[in-house]
C-alpha cells in the first residue's frame, strides 16, 4: 500500500489491484461529490456531510499522498511503456519492417507494452477523475498546499505537466481539473502558479 493508503497496484498491476484502486478512487470522489455538490446535498443531512467534510480534511494528509504517489508511478508507466514501443518501433524501422511485419514473439512483446500503456493511463485518469472533484470543492490547500509541495508533492505542477499526455485522454482530464481550479476564488499567488 502506498503511504498505507491502499491504493497500491502493485508490482505487476494485475487485475485484482486495479479493481480496487478503481473502487478507492470512485469512493472518495463520490463521497466528495455526495458532500459538496448541490445535486446531491439532499442525500446526507448537513450535520453528516460537515462531519464527512471535517474528518475527510483531518485525513488529507493521509488521503493526498497516496493519490499523488499513484498518480507519478502510473505515469511513469504510460511513459515507460511508450518509450519501448518507440524503440519497438526504432528497431523495426533500422531493419527496413513495420509493425505488420512482426514476427509472434515481437507481436506479443510490442502488444504488452501496449497494455501496460493503456491500463496505466486508465488509472491515471481514474485518478484525475478524483482530483477534479476534489479542485471543483475541497479546501484549495489540497492543490496548493506549501508543506506538500516540500514534501514533492505538487499537484499543481503534475496537472501542468499532464497537459502533454494524449493517452487516455489524460490531457483533457488534466484541464478539467485546472478549469475547476480557475473557477474558483483563487489568490494572486494561487492563479499565478496555474498559469506559469
Amino acid at each position: 500500500e502506498a503511504g498505507g493508503g491502499g491504493l497500491d497496484v502493485g508490482a505487476d498491476g494485475g487485475s485484482g489491484a486495479m479493481i480496487g484502486v478503481k473502487i478507492c478512487l470512485e469512493c472518495l470522489k463520490l463521497i466528495t461529490e455526495d458532500c459538496t455538490d448541490s445535486d446531491f446535498n439532499a442525500k446526507i443531512s448537513t450535520s453528516r456531510r460537515n462531519d464527512i467534510l471535517l474528518g475527510l480534511n483531518e485525513m488529507s494528509s493521509c488521503i493526498l499522498p497516496p493519490i499523488f504517489e499513484l498518480l507519478s508511478t502510473q505515469y511513469g508507466q504510460v511513459n515507460a511503456a511508450k518509450s519501448t514501443l518507440q524503440q519497438m518501433n526504432a528497431y523495426l524501422a533500422s531493419n527496413g519492417r513495420n509493425p505488420s511485419q512482426m514476427t509472434p514473439e515481437e507481436q506479443v512483446q510490442y502488444q504488452q507494452q501496449i497494455d501496460k500503456r493503456d491500463v496505466a493511463g486508465a488509472i491515471v485518469a481514474d485518478v484525475l477523475g478524483t482530483l477534479e472533484k476534489f479542485c471543483q470543492s475541497m479546501p484549495l490547500d489540497w492543490m496548493f498546499n506549501l508543506d506538500n509541495q516540500q514534501k514533492g508533492i505538487d499537484f499543481i505542477s503534475a496537472l501542468l505537466h499532464l497537459l502533454q499526455e494524449d493517452t487516455a485522454n489524460i490531457q483533457v482530464l488534466s484541464v478539467a481539473c485546472l478549469q475547476q481550479l480557475s473557477m474558483r476564488k483563487l489568490e494572486q499567488d494561487q492563479w499565478f502558479r496555474i498559469i506559469s
